[in-house]
């Protein structure tokens, strides 16, 4: 389970929304209506850097350990939602509210909106600044929550960092070309998240609702079988080039991050998890490659042809055209 932080430090950060989020006409969200998709709750920058910070903080749980659904339905769950006890909840109790607030948005589009308009989200915020009133400590002034939404707005919360780290880079524009700081061999899926996310958000549109970029990742996914067919036989039609498939593979990488930043996601973060599981889970699966002289180093493969089916014959055997076989 991720270990939330409840020092001053994180009570100021995460205490530092409520004036933001309880100021008179402030948007929290609204719903979304558009033919030919389903409806979606377009949320305030804010919201997500707020889900950032609760992140930062380890305040928003990664662990089976903690299950916000079953929690939901606790008599502990019932009391914080209800009012009844949110105004003496512990930190860790807050905690795992602040889970159920960040992650059930993934299952039930509009639940955060449920959460701001029902009050239990400001009444969670006041709690924790009377937490930290009792430390006697002042909260984190509000202009440099203000600057700092400014500068990066949502990427803040939709490119979530290690729970160790103080603050998210900063990336005011994009850059024109990559410089030897950040070359692609240094590119980190954080700041490629980064800079999508600055180049995406100079745009009043912002990004597409999740069902466009999903047919839009197919679309990518067509355009590298396109491609993939023209280098293995297939002939280009008259006009048409034989494409990139370099470019193409990372225009799929592209949607793929909007997608990731859209939904509040880390592909740092997934990237790492999905690489633990299949190294565990595929450890002994494949035949391991023999200690010998000559071989490849790290990083540089050999792309090994599959071996030919017991009592088969080998596509050189072939003497059809095309490579065929009976």
């Amino acid at each position: 389970m991720t270990t939330p932080h409840f020092s001053r430090e994180a009570l100021a950060d995460i205490a530092a929304f409520l004036p933001v989020f309880a100021a008179p006409g402030f948007d929290f969200g609204t719903w979304v209506m558009r033919q030919g998709s389903f409806p979606f709750v377009a949320y305030h920058p804010e919201v997500a850097h707020f889900v950032r910070v609760l992140e930062r903080c380890g305040w928003v749980y990664e662990s089976p350990a903690f299950l916000w659904g079953p929690w939901l339905r606790t008599p502990e769950a019932r009391r914080l939602i209800s009012g009844e006890s949110l105004a003496e909840a512990t930190p860790e109790q807050l905690a795992r509210l602040m889970t159920a607030f960040a992650r059930q948005e993934r299952i039930v589009e509009g639940s955060r909106l449920e959460f701001y308009h029902s009050g239990v989200l400001l009444g969670a915020l006041t709690r924790v600044q009377a937490l930290l009133d009792e430390q006697g400590s002042p909260a984190v002034p509000q202009p440099a929550i203000r600057e700092e939404a400014t500068q990066e707005g949502p990427s803040t919360a939709v490119i979530p960092a290690a729970p160790e780290a103080e603050v998210a880079p900063q990336v005011a524009t994009p850059a024109p070309s990559p410089t030897p700081e950040a070359s692609p061999s240094a590119l980190t899926f954080e700041a490629a998240s980064a800079r999508v996310h600055a180049f995406i958000s100079q745009f009043e549109e912002g990004y597409f609702p999740p069902l466009l970029m999903l047919a839009r990742l197919t679309e990518e996914v067509g355009e590298i079988a396109r491609v993939l067919a023209h280098q293995n036989g297939k002939t280009p039609k008259p006009g048409e080039d034989a494409g990139d498939l370099e470019m193409e593979l990372a225009d799929l990488l592209f949607v793929t991050l909007c997608l990731s930043n859209e939904r509040g996601l880390s592909l740092e973060r997934g990237f790492t998890r999905m690489m633990d599981k299949v190294e565990r889970r595929d450890a002994e699966r494949w035949t391991k490659k023999k200690e010998a002289a000559g071989e490849d180093p790290p990083g540089h493969p050999t792309l090994i042809p599959p071996r030919p089916k017991p009592g088969g014959r080998s596509q050189k055997t072939s003497s059809r055209k095309g490579g065929g076989s009976a």
